[in-house]
């Protein structure tokens, strides 16, 4: 579990320093914990549970 929280803290880091590199081009970076659109136990026995997913999909803009 620990390694699982590791790589997920990761990939938030490199999307925040991916949206420093591209700040003056115009291009957003993002980033979306998997475990949002994940109904597993380990996401419903977190604090944390899952989103709609007709609400994420409606949220997503293109320039």
């Amino acid at each position: 579990m620990e390694a699982y929280r590791r790589s997920k803290l990761a990939l938030i880091a490199h999307t925040f320093d991916l949206a420093d590199e591209l700040a003056d081009s115009g291009v957003t970076a993002n980033c979306l914990h998997p475990a949002s659109l994940m109904p597993t136990a380990m996401v419903r026995e977190s604090r944390y549970g899952t989103i709609d997913s007709e609400a994420l999909l409606s949220a997503r803009h293109s320039p």
